[in-house]
């Protein structure tokens, strides 16, 4: 039986910019979508800013697809090695209510990247 070498995945610094991205749309669509307006409700809370959220990449916990004879081995780029970071983290701005943004009365998340 011959052994099959699996093809690495090489990840580039505009590929990771695109994952933290798509990372942090999806948790901002999560968060306008829920109820954390009826919990500062019920607590009488308001303003800007009132709730960041973090997220964190563990670059040292990425695997590739499993191909079924194992995980595609995950390279990164020079150009991310060279920063020796194997942690990358970004922060959503702040929860607001009321929502300064049309169509959300209820609070919004506004910004982007902190």
């Amino acid at each position: 039986m011959e052994s099959q070498k699996l093809e690495s995945i090489v990840i580039d610094l505009q590929t990771l910019q695109q994952l933290q991205g798509d990372i942090n749309k999806e948790l901002s669509e999560l968060l306008n979508n829920s109820k954390l307006s009826e919990i500062f409700d019920k607590y009488n809370i308001s303003g800007q800013n009132i709730l960041k959220v973090q997220c964190s990449l563990d670059l040292t916990q990425f695997q590739g697809r499993d191909t079924g004879i194992g995980h595609h081995p995950v390279e990164f780029s020079s150009e991310i090695l060279e920063t020796e970071q194997t942690i990358i983290e970004s922060f959503q701005s702040g929860f607001c209510k009321p929502c300064p943004a049309p169509g959300y009365p209820r609070g919004c998340w506004v910004g982007g990247i902190d």
